[in-house]
């Protein structure tokens, strides 16, 4: 398996959380209930992947849940940098041109 059908399948995971709306822990959902269309050992490792990297969480009784606050807060951090790196240049710029007067 190589890294573009891991990233499709992650993907295709977290789509699930949030079609069957398991974001919160009052909707948290059993791991047998999601279909990815890959092996179920494959499923399970994704899934303890996203665990330990604090994305999903796991419940009693084989619950879990998708934690969309998480998500939503390395998605800022990430525009927040690719921005930064975008306007560094424009920046620098300015401040060259306004030293130079």
């Amino acid at each position: 398996m190589d890294r573009k059908e891991i990233l499709r399948l992650n993907n295709t995971l977290i789509s699930e959380f949030v079609r069957k709306k398991a974001v919160d822990r009052q909707n948290s959902i059993c791991c047998d209930e999601i279909k990815i269309g890959c092996d179920e050992k494959i499923k399970r490792f994704l899934i303890q992947e996203l665990i330990k990297q604090g994305f999903v969480y796991n419940g009693e009784d084989n619950k879990v849940w998708f934690e969309h606050k998480k998500w939503e807060s390395e998605f800022k951090k990430t525009y927040i940098i690719y921005y930064g790196i975008l306007l560094l240049p424009v920046i620098s710029g300015l401040l060259l041109i306004i030293l130079r007067k």
